[in-house]
């Protein structure tokens, strides 16, 4: 390693960074770093030089005040790198993750972490399923005794701070308040059009809490939320409660309105009251997510940097559990990835104004999906207040409000076909095509779910009601019912709950996309009987689902299908499915 004075103002007064500083250029890994007086200027941006002259790309990172004299910033090529040099140049604890393999159970998996080290050196965060990793603190001093571990990057709000405007109740007009959004998304005709507001669907809100007192919200919980920071309904930012009410408050002719008024909220804190979280609290908030039923997650907050971790979590959410997930696009103003939103299979939503502009602070790549309202949107605030808020935080819950519209009207809808429906019925007003600013347009709730229906088959006076019966129902067992009846085979399904029915939904539907039943807030200690007639020569699945994952005490579900016991018990798990029909290949 070589250590050299250099004059640096030219370079860095183009990114407001006049201090004295010099460098100290790493010839094995590749990278620069810079030391500076620091406290006398503030910058959010450091230069990042790959090799030794030529430059890369200007990262976000802390600005000089947060600093003191001869602290050390850098930035590497290397994530890991990265990391491993902050660390060590602190002497500090820091969080970052660590990868289990691929046949190692969660217990094995930390028995081995804890043979490589000492127990004084790290401390487990969490426990991660779906990325199959641990996230765990660790003592610098520790580092080389750890293999491939990654970093566990920060993750943040995407509002702008600058443009909030806290209201009172009485600062509303009498009654309740129209947000322009409402109309811009067409949310009230699809209300109108199509007959849902967001009912048999649960909305998982990824953010600093809510406030669950709120006159405009209150109603929408009747479940406990998720307590990765405890606990989740108090918001004490508001960041939550705003993005919660965009999507979903009440109907009730006070304040404001949601998107889907309807819908149920399950919330997963995640953000520290500093407003501070890391890559791995978001993946728990995500597991919470599923394990509390969620159908839509909306997740208003990202960072600059991915992990396989995140990817791998997201890609399981579609296609193992049938999650759509919605996230904010960024506020950099400028072409940047910014993650979670960049994922595939994670709707990346962009910002525009009343007037269908691109929000200028609205950051642009070749990932952002769609658009909705993101400047001065108004909503539910923290201590039964409305505020207005800027930012693709205020964006992506409109989104998360229209899928949960899409959902209600055609519950069987995977994620896929959300997916597409909603892109390909959004409206760019700048091109025919995609851009980066707007990716296909701005969402509209009405083009969107007709587009779902036509695509799945589902939909419209056509389509029988979740809580309807499709069938006649079956004869009488005393009068010789069961079995085999002229064309079709009886299916019977009887489910016991345990002291958490509101745990359990279980549906039936056809390969064609057709709901025969649907059935969620169930009783505790009850029982419940589905039948159908079903056509022995089509394919149907009948689906259940478990919120917490245990499945159910006792006798859980009984299935028969003609003659045959086709599945008996409660020892399910999450949940899954059983094909019936000569039709299923």
């Amino acid at each position: 390693m070589r250590y050299f004075q250099q004059s640096l103002v030219a370079l860095l007064g183009s990114i407001g960074l006049l201090c004295q500083c010099y460098a100290v250029i790493d010839d094995e890994n590749d990278s620069v770093y810079f030391q500076n007086d620091a406290g006398s200027q503030n910058s959010k941006y450091f230069r990042h030089l790959r090799g030794r002259f030529g430059t890369h790309e200007t990262l976000n990172g802390l600005g000089l005040q947060d600093g003191k004299s001869g602290d050390l910033f850098s930035s590497f090529d290397s994530p890991s790198l990265q990391l491993e040099s902050a660390v060590r140049s602190e002497g500090s604890v820091t969080r970052v993750m660590l990868n289990c393999m691929d046949d190692e159970t969660p217990l094995a998996c930390k028995k081995r972490i804890l043979d490589s080290t000492s127990e004084e050196c790290l401390r487990f965060i969490h426990c991660l399923h779906e990325a199959n990793a641990f996230a765990v603190e660790v003592k610098a001093s520790c580092l080389d005794d750890l293999d491939g571990f990654i970093d566990d990057p920060v993750r943040e709000m995407l509002h702008i701070p600058d443009s909030l405007e806290i209201h009172h109740s009485r600062d509303l007009q009498a009654g309740q308040a129209l947000p322009y959004g409402i109309d811009l998304v067409r949310a009230r005709e699809a209300w109108t059009q199509f007959g849902v507001k967001g009912e048999n669907v649960r909305v998982c809100v990824i953010d600093t809490g809510v406030w669950r007192g709120h006159e405009d919200l209150d109603r929408l919980f009747g479940h406990e939320g998720n307590d990765l920071v405890q606990p989740w309904f108090r918001d004490v930012d508001g960041h939550g409660t705003h993005c919660t009410g965009v999507i979903s408050a009440s109907d009730n002719n006070l304040g404001v309105v949601g998107v889907a008024p309807n819908v149920e909220i399950f919330v997963a804190r995640v953000f520290s009251p500093n407003g501070e979280f890391h890559s791995s609290d978001m993946i728990a908030g995500l597991e919470a997510c599923r394990d509390g039923g969620a159908n839509v997650i909306s997740m208003s907050l990202g960072g600059p940097f991915g992990s396989f971790q995140e990817q791998r979590t997201f890609d399981s959410l579609f296609e193992n559990y049938g999650i759509v997930t919605v996230a904010a696009a960024g506020n950099t103003g400028r072409f940047q990835d910014i993650y979670p939103a960049s994922y595939s299979n994670v709707i990346s939503v962009a910002a525009v104004d009343r007037n269908r502009r691109h929000a200028s602070f609205s950051t642009r790549n070749n990932r952002v999906d769609v658009a909705a309202p993101g400047v001065s949107v108004v909503s539910t605030w923290a201590n039964n207040r409305y505020a207005s808020l800027s930012g693709t935080s205020m964006a992506c819950p409109h989104v998360a409000g229209v899928v949960a519209l899409m959902l209600s009207y055609v519950p069987s809808a995977t994620p896929a076909q959300i997916f597409d429906a909603i892109t390909a019925s959004a409206v760019n007003p700048n091109t025919d095509g995609v851009d980066s600013s707007l990716g296909h347009g701005i969402v509209d709730a009405v083009a969107a779910i007709e587009a779902l229906a036509n695509s799945s088959g589902g939909g419209g006076g056509e389509q029988p009601s979740p809580t309807d019966a499709p069938f006649p129902p079956p004869p009488d067992s005393e009068s010789g019912g069961g079995g085999i009846s002229g064309d079709c085979i009886e299916l019977t399904v009887t489910l016991r709950t345990d002291g958490f029915g509101s745990d359990t939904v279980h549906w039936l539907q056809s390969s064609t996309g057709d709901i025969l039943f649907f059935r969620r807030n169930l009783g505790s200690f009850e029982t419940f009987q589905e039948s159908a007639c079903l056509d022995p020569s089509g394919c149907f699945a009948y689906h259940i689902r478990d919120a917490f994952c245990d499945g159910i005490r006792g006798e859980g579900v009984e299935i028969r299908y003609g003659n045959e016991l086709v599945f008996s018990g409660g020892n399910f798990g999450c949940g899954g499915y059983i094909l019936l029909g000569d039709g299923c290949t």
